[in-house]
């Protein structure tokens, strides 16, 4: 019995995201209504929390190294905003198969739409963090892939479906994008550094606890708002069956999507910290600007419900999928650090055997060539300095001996 209920504690402890993440679906399907519709008040308020958070918690010298990464980000988007809707485009759109699998064309094209949008803003960051891996290249991916997918959503989503391309307010995406995510990381950060320059000793690092525990307080919140706004849209017009396959679908897919990228990975960079960044900021999807596009295009359409479903569901779909992951991706992380420390504790020993090995065996003359130069050297024999040690009769030729015997010898 004791050795179940350790099971069940370490179980709860190692995927806690996961379980989490399932308990607020439940709540949520449950009573949606009044948490759905405060989601519109509460989201930024929410999402300027997190990235502020996120500045006081992060490590100066890791974001150094994160914009030093150009490959790293390059791969993110270039998966993101260009090879994901390609392959869904061709496999799956282009000849008709989402369409029969959905039974329903609204649905289909609002899938195709969701696949071509750019990573979200605020989870990909959290779940990364929650596994360990280098939160600053994701927070970077996360505006940059927001600011490029107002230009390349647009473009994409109108050669996908064919609806001619949309006229988006540039200006107003990219207000936002600096008011809800750059801004506050960069308050965060600078509230950071001057309380390591002028505050009291350690106690930015001291905060760091505390602030994580503020963080994940912050995004069970959000994520609660989040499926509640989902649940209270309902079906929009999209019957039970239609409804139940497109959750299905939208789970293959995007399983499909993280397996690859997940592979991918270790093409990406060598370093698990990084390869968990490009899995979590690659193959997550905004919800808020894939309605908006969405919106733009079919704006007089009656069916905008059916349409922006995909995306809706798409965005909880990839968040309990992200939830899963995240014990394995910090499992990855940690293997790695174990190995490392392995690898420096075998080189230290090796090391250490190989010196004495060649203190304790020295070249016999009688063994090297004529010609070899070693046999021309003299060893060179080091002693200790003399001093006088009181002796008696019987035990000083045993300590004129020893006086006399090399600590070390070298060629």
């Amino acid at each position: 019995m004791d050795k179940k209920v350790a099971w069940v504690r370490a179980s709860l402890k190692q995927h806690k995201t996961l379980w989490v993440t399932l308990v607020l679906t439940a709540a949520a399907a449950a009573y949606p209504g009044p948490a759905g519709r405060l989601y519109g008040d509460a989201s930024m308020p929410l999402i300027v929390a997190l990235f502020a958070l996120l500045g006081l918690m992060l490590d100066v010298s890791e974001l150094q190294h994160a914009l030093a990464s150009p490959k790293l980000h390059f791969c993110c988007q270039s998966f993101s905003l260009i090879l994901t809707p390609f392959v869904f485009y061709v496999t799956l759109y282009r000849w008709g198969f989402a369409r029969h699998i959905l039974t329903s064309r609204p649905l289909a094209i609002g899938t195709m739409a969701t696949m071509c949008l750019p990573t979200t803003t605020n989870t990909n960051v959290m779940f990364t963090q929650q596994a360990g891996g280098e939160v600053s290249a994701t927070a970077i991916n996360a505006a940059l892939g927001n600011l490029l997918g107002a230009f390349a959503t647009p473009v994409t989503v109108s050669l996908t479906i064919g609806s001619g391309i949309v006229s988006q307010d540039i200006g107003g995406v990219f207000l936002k994008i600096f008011e809800e995510i750059v801004a506050p990381l960069l308050g965060g950060l600078a509230i950071q550094l001057s309380l390591r320059k002028f505050g009291p000793e350690g106690i930015a690092d001291k905060m760091k606890p505390y602030c994580h525990q503020l963080s994940s307080v912050t995004l069970v919140l959000f994520l609660y708002f989040v499926f509640c706004k989902a649940f209270a849209a309902g079906g929009s017009g999209v019957d039970a069956k239609s409804l139940f396959l497109l959750v299905l679908f939208l789970f293959g897919v995007h399983l499909s999507i993280f397996g690859a990228a997940w592979v991918l990975s270790k093409l990406v960079s060598k370093q698990p910290e990084q390869q968990v960044a490009f899995i979590f900021s690659a193959t997550q999807k905004t919800e808020s600007l894939g309605v908006a596009i969405l919106t733009a295009i079919f704006k007089n359409d009656d069916r905008i419900g059916a349409l922006t479903m995909p995306i809706v569901i798409h965005h909880t779909v990839q968040m309990i999928v992200a939830a899963c992951a995240v014990a394995r991706a910090r499992r990855l992380i940690d293997d790695n650090k174990v190995s490392i420390d392995s690898r420096g504790a075998s080189s230290d020993a090796s090391y250490l055997d190989g010196y004495h090995a060649a203190r304790m065996i020295e070249p016999d003359d009688g063994d090297l060539p004529a010609s070899s130069s070693l046999k021309k050297k003299k060893s060179v024999a080091f002693y200790p300095p003399q001093e006088s040690v009181p002796s008696t009769a019987d035990d000083s030729s045993s300590v004129a001996e020893s006086q006399r015997r090399p600590l070390l010898e070298g060629p």
